[in-house]
């Protein structure tokens, strides 16, 4: 198994650097806790609450905190993180999918072992998987997911494919959908990636989440305080950057009276990306936005 690296792991520590405090951290995709820990060792919260969803994670996060004390890990989807209820220095948010998770053939997000199920749940828990969409959703509901989350010129086409495929034998392996899609990315094989792609952005409802992230994490960042969110593709990261801009802006009324401050400031006008460097150790980077905000101090209540 490929050594999970955390992606630009220095970028995030220095945005550490622009608190006039630092006390309480909420890594709400803590994966295996390698940004935590950079933070942690740097500047040595009183509070570190680690969540994620996957169960493999959970086990090696409590494994590699359990002699530190201050910190609580809670295996839980950020979307029902009640973020009403306390407030932090710095949020952070890695939205990518873990080398673990991808070089775990079981858990049948990656196109590279035909034999493997389709699965594909950050939350093992639940029960919808890939196989599950397969098997349901009909030729329109397909197309839409293509469309949607791999932005497939040809999702329509790949849709009907699924489904004339499974007419004969049900799509169940990570090779029946494999076959069932080849004409596709034989010829393109990036949308190979899409696809698959596509449908675990569906399994998971992660933009779905990522929007109520954007909401209401905000209200749980403390004045003074940043909130930065990595993203590995343009649908996630529009969102992002859609909502920052937002939260950087005053609300005006139409002749341009100031209605309501802006909540925050950006601290990232464009994304950090990684450096080649960083590109060659570790090629999975290469699509990785890092984008942040600081909460503006002393607004109105």
């Amino acid at each position: 198994m490929v050594e999970h690296y955390p992606v630009l792991l220095k970028q995030v520590v220095d945005l550490g650097l622009e608190l006039d405090r630092f006390s309480d951290l909420l890594d709400l995709t803590a994966g295996y806790g390698g940004h935590s820990q950079a933070l942690i060792d740097r500047f040595h919260p009183k509070s570190v609450t680690l969540l994620d969803q996957d169960a493999y994670a959970i086990t090696k996060l409590r494994q590699k905190f359990a002699t530190n004390q201050a910190v609580d890990i809670v295996q839980q989807n950020f979307r029902y993180y009640p973020f009403e209820q306390r407030q932090f220095d710095f949020i952070l948010a890695d939205l990518g999918v873990s080398s673990p998770q991808l070089d775990r053939a079981e858990r049948g997000f990656s196109y590279m072992d035909p034999s493997q199920k389709l699965d594909m749940r950050m939350n093992q828990g639940q029960v919808k998987t890939a196989v599950t969409l397969l098997s349901e959703l009909d030729q329109v509901e397909l197309a839409s997911i293509l469309r949607q989350y791999g932005e497939l010129r040809f999702a329509g086409s790949i849709a009907k494919d699924i489904v004339d495929y499974r007419q004969n034998q049900p799509i169940v392996t990570v090779g029946d959908l494999n076959q069932a899609t080849s004409k596709y990315w034989q010829a393109k094989p990036k949308v190979q990636g899409l696809i698959y792609q596509a449908l675990r952005i569906a399994v998971n409802d992660e933009l779905a989440a990522l929007d109520q992230l954007l909401v209401h994490a905000i209200e749980a960042l403390r004045p003074g305080g940043v909130m930065a969110i990595i993203s590995f593709h343009s649908l996630e990261d529009r969102k992002v950057k859609q909502k920052f801009r937002e939260y950087s802006e005053a609300k005006l009324d139409i002749i341009g009276r100031e209605l309501a401050p802006a909540k925050a400031r950006l601290l990232t006008k464009r994304p950090i990306m990684p450096s080649k460097n960083e590109i060659v150790n570790n090629p999975r980077a290469r699509s990785a936005k890092l984008r942040a905000i600081i909460k503006t101090k002393n607004l109105p209540s």
